[in-house]
């Protein structure tokens, strides 16, 4: 009876101890303090207080690690703590290095801070350890924004249509603080955006031929932003014009835009075009024209007659640049785009021709030369001989082969014209 109850004592106060020792020496002995670059947590709680004596905290502004771009942002709440973690497609959280400063963006102004004691804390024996730090922010950087989805925008002239091809230039503060640039440019529409996540937005700039630059404050969205021509505008119910190449002749198919906006024109056969804007009337300032990636523009907008409206003639180069397919100096300079292979193909096939020709007629003469030298040699009257008739057989074949090709190629094929 006394055995067993010694050894109930015992037992109890093994239970106890390890209890104690679980419960109360680990907790203790799982935190400490570590420091940026040394620190492996499953969660990071900031807290951002300003530099005011005593500190107020910081809320509603937005957070993040400026070395660990996965983690996403979080707004710190009204005791300005911010909770972050980096978690997986199913939402599981991922262990993470802090490495780095923090990034503080609130009303359009950032700041670069550095954690201050980050504590490193262990729950359980077999838990995942959860930081903790501090931060003070003294002063903001002026005039940047945190787009945690990137930036985007519409860019329009006076009248409202969309211009297509300008330029946006996008200023931002990278990650380590240094400044960069990010840029694109507009489409059909006049749409444009910039998808980098968590982008650091110090302004924006806007440029367009014909038009005068503009720029923007920090933003994420810029709405619909309107460009004024850089010349002076023409009243206008129609206007007419023509685009040439630039050695004057007629460019078909081109697009003709007005102020950047695409008329949904295009040049006929004689390189003319005309618009009357729906039956409105609109002003005019510069219009350009773009046919295969050349474009040219003209300012020179006069009046002709009451709302008729006349432009310069649009020069542009032919398609494919100088020196290529369709440029300056190259055979079918002034065919259609579908029409160059073509006649590529024409050209190649009549340089064959003549090389094969040429060496035929060389031969023919070497097969004579050596039936004159071969004196009473049968051999070589015989060599010579076989020279002139395989080469006047070869004369026949190309013949054939061109007469071939024109009946096939013209009649049948459309390849030769």
């Amino acid at each position: 009876m006394k055995k067993a109850l010694t050894l109930k004592l015992i037992a109890s106060f093994i239970i106890t101890f390890l209890f104690y020792k679980y419960n109360v020496i680990s907790a203790h002995a799982d935190s400490k303090a570590c420091s940026v670059g040394d620190c492996e947590c499953i969660t990071l709680s900031v807290t951002v207080n300003d530099s005011s004596a005593p500190p107020n905290p910081v809320s509603s502004a937005f957070v993040s690690v400026t070395a660990q771009p996965f983690v996403s942002p979080q707004l710190t709440d009204s005791s300005g703590v911010a909770d972050l973690d980096i978690r997986d497609i199913s939402g599981n959280r991922l262990l993470f290095n802090i490495s780095g400063p923090i990034r503080i963006e609130k009303a359009g102004s950032t700041a670069q801070v550095a954690l201050e004691h980050i504590i490193q804390t262990r729950p359980h024996l077999t838990g995942s350890f959860s930081c903790s730090a501090s931060a003070t922010l003294s002063t903001f950087s002026p005039g940047t924004v945190l787009c945690p989805s990137g930036v985007s925008g519409t860019v329009q002239n006076n009248s409202g249509t969309g211009i297509e091809g300008a330029y946006v230039s996008i200023g931002v503060v990278e990650a380590d603080g240094s400044p960069g640039l990010r840029g694109t440019n507009t489409g059909n529409a006049g749409h444009w955006s910039i998808g980098f996540p968590n982008l650091s937005v110090a302004n924006i700039t806007i440029t367009a031929a014909g038009f005068q630059s503009k720029v923007l404050p920090a933003q994420c969205d810029t709405g619909v932003v309107r460009l004024t021509p850089s010349g002076a505008a023409t009243a206008c119910d129609e206007i007419r014009g023509k685009v040439k190449d630039s050695f004057g002749n007629a460019v078909q198919g081109a697009r003709v835009f007005i102020d950047g906006g695409n008329t949904g024109v295009t040049t006929d056969v004689a390189g003319a075009w005309s618009y009357d804007g729906g039956g409105t009337g609109f002003t005019a300032s510069v219009v350009s024209a773009e046919r295969s990636g050349a474009t040219g523009s003209t300012t020179n907008i006069s009046l002709a007659g009451s709302g008729l409206c006349v432009a310069g003639d649009i020069i542009i180069s032919s398609a494919g640049g100088p020196g290529g397919p369709g440029g300056p100096g190259f055979p079918g300079a002034n065919l259609p785009t579908a029409a160059v292979p073509e006649k590529l193909m024409g050209n190649i096939q009549l340089l064959a021709i003549a090389i094969g020709t040429i060496i035929a007629i060389i031969r023919i003469i070497l097969g004579a030369l050596q039936i004159a030298g071969g004196g009473d040699n049968p051999i070589a009257l015989e060599a010579g001989r076989d020279m002139i008739t395989s080469s006047i057989l070869g004369l026949l074949v190309i013949l054939f082969a061109v007469t071939l090709l024109r009946v096939i190629g013209s009649s049948v094929l459309g390849i030769i014209n």
